[in-house]
């Protein structure tokens, strides 16, 4: 059979159409192995995965399917490039354009999966950027958050115990940086007798007796004024209260019997400046004190004496009047005589009291209660009790605020509150430093109380709380004379707490025993005393105790005043009491050259107010006013021109005169003379410490008359001419 021509043609076109479709797929999987794999090709190949991988990768199915529509993104812009980079003569391999020359660029292109990599770290980086930015964001937000917090607590007040934790912080500061403190007294005897306002039992007897047997002391001088029970008992057989003593070790006493003995014993330098006396105050000796300092062997070129009629200009005897000496606590007159002056005889000073705002109808101050220090020099317990019951009468209950304590009237530099140069006692009442709030003198009353037989307990009062009590104390039942010698010794941390630790003997036979001692900061003293005394009277509060200043939007609520000038500088000459005079002379520099006062203006204060009243001050040095002191120098014109001009005074005798000690009768000069005829007689100032006796004073006479009499004696003439004093005196007193 013949097959037609068309069926060729069909069939051969069928078969063709066939051989290209045939040709066209494996030329597709010919490709296809050719072509890089793919990631899903790879992940088509991975064995099954366990299943806890797969809730793993459950957990980050939506990281997976952003990460896969990256990469398909990626991929097109892939293709796309290396279109792009073909068409530009491009090679590419392993999905990266290599260069080719084109004219004189060579290029290069990123491309594939290198790209889509990039594009992932890109977005990490500029992820990890952000959060980077945002954590620099919140720790600048919180140390300014910081910084504002430790700024507000700066501003906020400190507590009494904070400001005095500072104050002993910068002290400690300052003592590492000083050079190691020196006694100028290289002999002191640290064992004194009992405090006392007389001078030291002595022999009046002929002083032409090598054997001097006085004790080297100060005036108002052991360290602490001791007070137990059995004293008082036993107070009609004896009137001297017993010794309390800070006993020595054998290497102390073996150093003190030392320097006893060395011949360079401290000396008062003769280099200062010489007082200008006039041709009336030569050198003018009569016969009788001639003889009288041959007799008692005084050194006539460390002793100075002015004997005068206040009636006349001229001295019956002088001898180195305008020379400059260390006339210990005889400068006393000195500084109450400015005050007199300068203040008045009546003048009061005041402790002011002030609120935030009046009491309500029930009592409650909605605020602080403020207490601004005047300076009294006599603020003692008793005074401040009936400041507190005024308080109470103005309706004052309870206080809701705090109790600040401003103590701006003066300043002091830390080396100017030094206690324990002059001689070592930095804990002795003669050794207080003066301040505005002062209350007590400064002192402390450390009071033992026996526990049964074999112990003792120790409080204080006031009861300060941020002190911590350390008893150290040896109990036995011996004589309570021999047995009760306790030393306290304070330290504090820079946080202002304190730890009072006590050693030292103690007799049950002593019963309740207390102490007197100079130890800690006055606002503490002042705060913690107040509070007792507010609560013992029922009042109440809710806050604490803060050192500030009273802002100009308190209001002044009561005033406490001191008692007047007249009686207080009888307190300071008869009594010879130092902080009360050196408190005086800060606030005199207030008063006249306005707050805050310190030593400089109170300085300035009594030398120009005695030379204005024709006092002789020239070359004068005042340091404390006190007298407690090595460097001040006073001439004995200077005090014969005070002595003569305050009698002159019809306003000023009589306070002036009232403020001395009376021979045989009061202060310093009552063992003198008692029970003869000059008792009575005899109105003056003494002066006392190591290589320093002094005696400026009046005399009237058996005639009727009134003498000044001035003697001062330094260095090897101290001693003999505290001997010859009486000698003088009673020669005076028969003119």
């Amino acid at each position: 059979m013949k097959i037609a021509p068309t069926y060729y043609k069909t069939l051969l076109f069928t078969l063709s159409v066939i051989f290209i479709v045939i040709a066209t797929a494996n030329a597709q999987d010919f490709m296809d192995i050719l072509r890089k794999p793919t990631d899903t090709d790879i992940e088509e190949l991975k064995p099954e995965k366990p299943a806890t991988e797969k809730k793993q990768e459950s957990n980050g199915k939506k990281f997976s399917k952003a990460k896969s529509t990256d990469n398909k993104k990626a991929q097109k812009n892939n293709d796309d490039d290396s279109t792009a980079a073909t068409s530009r003569g491009v090679r590419v391999l392993d999905g990266k354009a290599e260069n080719s020359i084109v004219g004189s660029d060579a290029v290069r292109v990123k491309l594939g999966g290198d790209e889509n990599t990039e594009a992932v770290e890109d977005k990490k980086n500029a992820k990890q950027n952000k959060k980077n930015t945002k954590k620099d964001k919140n720790a600048k937000k919180e140390q300014a958050k910081e910084q504002k917090q430790k700024a507000e607590e700066k501003k906020k007040p400190l507590t009494i115990e904070e400001q005095i934790g500072e104050m002993a912080v910068k002290k400690n500061q300052e003592e590492e940086n000083a050079p190691p403190k020196i006694s100028p007294m290289p002999n002191v005897n640290l064992d004194f007798p009992s405090i006392s306002f007389d001078e030291p039992d002595i022999y009046y007897g002929n002083s032409a007796d090598s054997n001097f047997n006085e004790k080297e002391e100060l005036e108002n001088s052991n360290p602490y004024q001791a007070n137990t029970s059995a004293q008082s008992n036993n107070s009609a057989k004896s009137k001297k209260v017993p010794t309390t003593i800070i006993e020595l070790s054998n290497t102390e006493k073996s150093n003190t019997e030392e320097s006893n003995n060395q011949t360079n014993e401290y000396q008062f330098e003769d280099n200062s400046p010489q007082a200008a006396a006039t041709d009336a105050f030569a050198d003018n000796l009569p016969a009788a004190i001639s003889n009288l300092i041959a007799k008692h062997q005084v050194n006539k070129e460390n002793f100075s004496l002015i004997i005068q009629e206040v009636s006349r200009d001229k001295p019956l005897a002088s001898l180195n009047a305008g020379k400059l000496r260390s006339p210990a606590s005889v400068t006393k007159i000195f500084t109450t005589a400015a005050g007199l002056i300068a203040m008045g005889d009546d003048y009061r000073y005041p402790t002011r009291f002030f609120v935030d705002a009046m009491p309500d109808k029930d009592g409650i101050v909605n605020g602080n209660l403020y207490i601004q220090g005047g300076g009294d020099p006599f603020l003692v317990e008793e005074r401040l009790r009936d400041f507190i019951k005024e308080l109470r009468g103005k309706g004052v209950r309870h206080i809701a605020g705090n109790i600040i304590i401003d103590n701006s009237l003066y300043k002091l530099d830390l080396n100017e509150k030094d206690t324990f140069g002059f001689d070592g006692n930095q804990y002795s009442a003669y050794n207080a430093v003066p301040s505005p709030i002062m209350v007590n003198f400064r002192t402390i009353k450390i009071i033992f109380t026996p526990a049964g037989k074999k112990g003792v307990n120790i409080s204080l009062s006031p009861q300060i709380n941020n002190w911590q009590i350390d008893n150290q104390m040896t109990i036995n039942s011996g004589k309570c004379s021999e047995n009760f010698n306790p030393t306290p010794e304070l330290s504090r941390d820079d946080k202002g707490f304190a730890v009072l630790r006590l050693t030292g003997k103690y007799s049950t036979n002593c019963g309740k025993s207390d102490i007197s001692v100079v130890m800690g900061e006055a606002v503490e003293q002042m705060y913690y005393l107040f509070r007792d005394l507010w609560y013992a009277e029922g009042g109440s509060f809710d806050g604490r105790g803060e050192i500030g200043v009273v802002p100009n939007s308190a209001e002044l609520i009561y005033t406490g005043q001191s008692l007047p000038m007249s009686e207080l500088v009888q307190k300071m000459n008869t009594m010879s009491n130092n902080v009360m005079t050196r408190q005086l002379m800060l606030t005199l520099g207030a008063y006249l050259y306005d707050v805050p006062g310190n030593l400089e203006k109170g300085r300035k204060g009594v030398l120009e107010t005695l030379t204005a009243f024709g006092v002789a001050t020239d070359g004068a040095v005042l340091d404390n006013g006190s007298g407690l002191s090595r460097k001040t120098r006073i001439s004995a014109q200077g005090f014969s021109s005070l002595l003569i001009n305050m009698y002159r005074s019809e306003k000023l005798r009589e306070p002036f005169w009232n403020s001395l000690a009376v021979c045989g009768e009061t202060g310093t000069l009552k063992k003198r003379f008692k029970g003869t005829a000059m008792q009575g007689k005899i109105r003056g100032k003494t002066g006392t410490i190591d290589k320093v006796r002094g005696f400026a004073g009046y005399v009237q006479a058996q005639s009727g008359r009134v003498f000044v009499v001035v003697m001062i004696g330094n260095n090897n003439a101290a001693l003999p001419s505290r001997y010859m004093q009486d000698d003088v005196l009673s020669w005076v007193y028969q003119q």
